[in-house]
This record gives structure tokens, sequence and C-alpha cells, in this order.
């Protein structure tokens, strides 16, 4: 049955937010379906909400909190300003259906460490204890799609994040499959370590190359993933300098109108090359367009063909069929099988109907497509390659001319000369990651030493290789076989599931977002590591918001509790141009925490 959590209140006391207790209880049992505090810039409206995550998420088979894995420093860093008292304590009360459940997280600013205590009707117990029946929805992976920053809903269709698979792993338990694949791993590799090093010659060093691969295996993936993460970063900090660096140097107002027209110049420049590329390779795949000496074979073997007579006007299929007629074609009766094998093996000597056709389209080709002028097709390939020469040479004198005109706002500026510097400082940061991450793709597996190979796929190689040559020795040949084969079950499974719970899940987001938005026809196409949507890379910021909302709530609707949903900056900036006018006026701006506390219905 179904488990209702809602947030009754919660206190802070000794932290960096100001002091407060907020309740959320319209009665002593029942809250209020929606709340919102309005929380000005700067009175800890962040640290409210990094506070809360940490409250209500944490290890409940340990009993941490996943406070207690802060270092000091980061522990300190929530201590009140100027503050003389070394202790703080951050509480949060929850009403799961009728039963009440306090967690206090009591910080010690000296010894920079945070203590978790949890009181239930049973009474209190030191540690991170929240009801088993609801323990899978305080993982700290978890909490953060229900305790979230406005940020979110947008990270949910960025192709850079993972957000929206991350949370239907977690959500329906997908990673429980390739625990399954580590159980049926380690249970073979537990039957291998039972055979004595005596049965088998060299069977440690199998072992120990099994085990070192692995392990090999594994941190070359975890470097790929964290390059990987790294790389997306860094190109999304240059898209940000680049853009910016752009609007700052077409706001110089000396440089403005001359940038504007050497942005058009190179504009048409580019056109002109892209144009020049295609037309030169569409002439290209006309192999008499290369050199005039294939145009004269393909004239020399149509002109062969022609005096040959080939193709024949009569087809194999008219003999074949003549031989089973009454009489032939000079009126003389076909009355004897001889006749009638006869001209079966004479119709061997000529082509079927499709061969016919073959040539007889051939030759047209050859006459249509060579012409008479056989050098002229040679000629033209040169004129259009020349052409294209000469659209990048002025393409490059565009773009010289242009950053001329960069370069010389830039030097009168150092504002601009520092982040022209930092850009190019990203470009090369890049330029180093894409080098390393071919590393991790290469399909180069001739190194002698297992350390000395990146490639991921050739390490996968020599994993499997060495897991089959332990078998053997070990005997146990058979079950990694069956193992193996189980496994391959298991990630089908996997990989099923998730496309047929992706595929539901954008049925009824969409259905949400016809409710929300019934004039729009924005809609979700699939999820991959993201929300994919239909005919369109990305929505407005309000389409955004309202789809990451309806696929929230679509997820949330399915759970097996009703959770609270608790959101930072809820609306985020609607429309860009108003928000900029805003800023132009002075007019104040006070940014909202949305409360819901209320489950999903």
């Amino acid at each position: 049955m179904a488990v209702v959590i809602k947030v009754a209140e919660w206190s802070a006391k000794g932290l960096r937010c100001p002091d407060h207790q907020v309740s959320f209880l319209k009665d002593g049992q029942n809250s209020y379906p929606v709340s919102l505090i309005q929380m000005p810039n700067g009175t800890g409206k962040t640290t409210t909400l990094e506070l809360l995550r940490a409250a209500l998420s944490g290890d409940a088979l340990t009993g941490k909190g996943s406070a207690q894995e802060w270092d000091a420093d980061k522990v300190q860093s929530f201590k009140k300003r100027n503050s003389q008292s070394g202790r703080g304590r951050f509480q949060v009360i929850l009403i799961c259906d009728t039963r009440r459940l306090t967690i206090t997280m009591d910080f010690d600013f000296d010894d920079g460490i945070v203590r978790y205590s949890t009181t239930l009707p049973a009474g209190n117990r030191e540690g991170f204890h929240p009801p088993r029946d609801v323990m899978k929805s305080f993982e700290a992976n978890f909490v953060n799609f229900f305790v979230f920053d406005g940020e979110l809903a947008a990270q949910l269709l960025d192709q850079e994040h993972t957000k929206a698979q991350d949370v239907i792993k977690d959500l329906f338990q997908l990673n429980l499959f390739p625990h399954l694949t580590d159980k049926i791993e380690g249970y073979w590799k537990e039957k291998t370590e039972q055979v004595g090093v005596t049965q088998q010659k060299g069977l440690t060093r199998r072992r120990n190359r099994v085990n070192n691969l692995r392990k090999l295996l594994k941190h070359r993936k975890k470097c790929k993933e964290l390059t990987n993460t790294d790389y997306r970063q860094k190109k999304k900090e240059l898209t940000r300098k680049e853009e910016r660096f752009e609007e700052a140097l077409a706001e110089r107002e000396e440089v403005k109108d001359q940038l504007y027209q050497a942005d058009i110049k190179l504009q048409k420049a580019q056109s002109r090359v892209d144009l020049s590329v295609k037309s030169v390779l569409d002439e290209m795949r006309n192999p008499h367009s290369l050199s005039s000496s294939f145009a004269t074979r393909m004239i020399t073997l149509k002109d062969s063909l022609d005096r040959a007579k080939l193709p024949e006007s009569a087809a194999r299929e008219f003999f074949e069929e003549l031989a089973d007629e009454a009489e032939c074609v000079c009126g003389r009766p076909i009355d004897d099988d001889t006749i009638r094998s006869h001209i079966k093996g004479r119709a061997k000597q000529y082509m079927g109907s499709d061969d016919v056709s073959l040539l007889n389209q051939l030759k047209g080709d050859v006459a249509n497509l060579v012409g008479t002028e056989i050098d002229s097709h040679e000629v033209g390939l040169k004129n259009k390659i020349s052409a294209l020469d000469k659209a990048r040479k002025q393409e490059e004198i565009s773009r010289t001319a242009r950053d001329a005109i960069k370069n010389k706002a830039v030097a009168d500026d150092p504002e601009l000369e520092k982040v022209e510097q930092e850009i190019n400082k990203l470009k090369d940061i890049l330029q180093k990651f894409e080098g390393f991450l071919k590393r991790f793709e290469a399909p180069d597996d001739t190194s002698r030493k297992d350390e000395d190979t990146w490639g991921i796929q050739a390490l996968e190689r020599r994993l499997k290789d060495a897991e089959h040559q332990l078998a053997k020795a070990t005997n146990t040949l058979e079950l990694k076989t069956k193992g193996d084969l189980l496994a391959k079950i298991i990630n089908k499974a996997h990989d099923k599931a998730k496309q047929e719970i992706s595929v539901d899940l954008c049925k009824e987001a969409n259905k949400r977002i016809k409710g929300l938005m019934p004039s729009n026809a924005i809609r979700i196409q699939k999820i991959t590591q993201s929300l994919v949507l239909q005919g369109q890379e990305a929505g407005s910021v309000g389409e955004t918001l309202s789809i990451g909302y309806a696929f929230l709530a679509t997820l949330f609707n399915g759970t097996e509790h009703q959770l609270p949903f608790i959101v930072d900056s809820p609306a985020n900036p609607i429309d860009l141009e108003v928000r900029s006018a805003s800023r132009q006026k002075r007019l104040p701006i006070s940014i909202l925490l949305a409360i819901v506390i209320a489950a999903w219905c």
C-alpha cells in the first residue's frame, strides 16, 4: 500500500541561513496542498535546499546520512558568519501516513562533523534510520529529483546531462540488472578460486591476469567517463565565453558596422564555398569526369557492344517458351522431344531478359552521359575545382578582413583581450581532451602489455579471452558459458525494460503536456540520456519548464509512495526580454522557494 509522505515543518539554528522555523500544517495532521515561501536574494534559499537534501538522504542500512560524507571544510562552511558558537542544527519533521518522523542534523563546527538522529513513534535513535517501508525514497540520488532547483527541468532536455535517464534508473530500480550480472560473475570467480593452485600450472598467473584486466578495464571506463564530463563542461564554458565575447564586440560602436559588414561578406563567401564543394563532389561521382581515359574506354565498350550486335533482339526466355509450343514460328510442327531439347539447348546461347535490359540501359547511359565530346567532362571538373579554389581564397580573404577588425578592437580593450586569451586556452584544453578520448576508442590491440592498452574494446576482448583460458584451466568452462548466456539474457531484459518504460512515460507525459499547453504541439519523442523533442532540438524557457514538470509529475505519479515536491526557483525567467528590461530599469526582483507539501495527484 502506498505511503503518503508530507513535510510538516523544518527549522534551522546556528547555520549560515537565518534562524527560522517553518510549519506547513493547517491542523495537527494535515498540511496545506501548496506552500510558497518568498526569500530575497542572499537570505539562505540555496542553503536551505542543500540542507533539506542532506536531511532527507542517506543509507538506511548503515545508518549514515549523506552529510556524514562531507569533509571538515564543507561542514564548517555552514557556520553562521561571525558566530562564536561551535554548534548548529537543522531538523525536518515528516508525516508518513499517520506516523511522525523527525530527522535531525547536529553540526559540530569545531570537529567538522555532522551527526544524525532519527525520531519515530518507537523512540529516538542515533543515525539515519527512516522506516523500512519508505527507506528507498530517501536514497541520495533519488532525493535530488523531488528536492531540486528549477534548473533540473532544463537539464532534463539537455543532451549534455543524463538526468532523465538517471531518474528512470533510480525510480524503477533498473540498476538491479547490472547487480545481477555482477553476482553471476562473482559466482564464477568464487568457483575458480576453489580450485587448488597445484591442479593446474600457471593457474595463479591466469587468475591474476583476469583480476588485473577487470580493474584496468574499470579504470579506463571511469577515466573516459570523467574525461567526457570535463570535456562537455569545458565545451559549454567555451560556448558561453564565445557568445559573450561576440556580444561585447558587437556593442563597440566604432567597429559595430564594420564587423556587421565583414560578417555578411564572410557568410556569403562560406555559402559559395559550400555550393562549390557540393558541385565538385557531385561531378566527381562520374568516372568519365575524373579522367578522359575513363570516358574513352566507356565509349569503346559501347561501340564494341554495337559491333557485336549485343544485346540480341531475342532473349533466352523466347526460345524456352517456344520449346513448349505445338509448332515453330516457321509453321513446322514441334512433335519430337529431340527438337524440343535442341531448342532449349540453343536457348542457353542467348541472354536472359534481365541481361538484355541491363546492356541496353548501359549503352544508353554511356551515350547520354559521355556524349561525343569526350574531353569536355574532365575539363568541366577542372573548372569546378578551380572555382572552388577561388571561393576558398575569397573566404580566407573575408575571414582575414573580419579578424583584422576584431583584433584591432581586442587590442584596444584589455578586457576583450583577456577573454580572447581564455577562449584560446579553452580551445587548447579541448583539443587535448579530444586527443585523450581517441585513445579509448582506438581499435589497435598490438600492445604486448595490458597496461599499455587504452582501447576499451581491445581490453574487453583481452578480458574475454583471459576468462576463457581461466575457465578451461579450472574446468569451469561450462559454468562460464552458462553464466555468460544468462548475463546476456539479463542485459537484453534490461534494455527491453528501459525501452518499454521510456515509451510508456513518453505517452503519459505527452498527455500531461497537452493538458498544460493545449494550443502547443510540442511533445516528447523519446527518452535517451535526456528528453528528446519531436521535430525540434529545444523549446522556449516556459516550454522547457512545462515539459520538465510534466515529465517529473508522470514519474512520481507511478511511484510506490506519494512524495512531497520541493522546488527552488520554480518559475525561472520565462521571458528573457522582460528579464533584461527589468535589469535595465533596476526593478526589484526576489526569488521564490516553492515548497509543494503534497503528493502528486
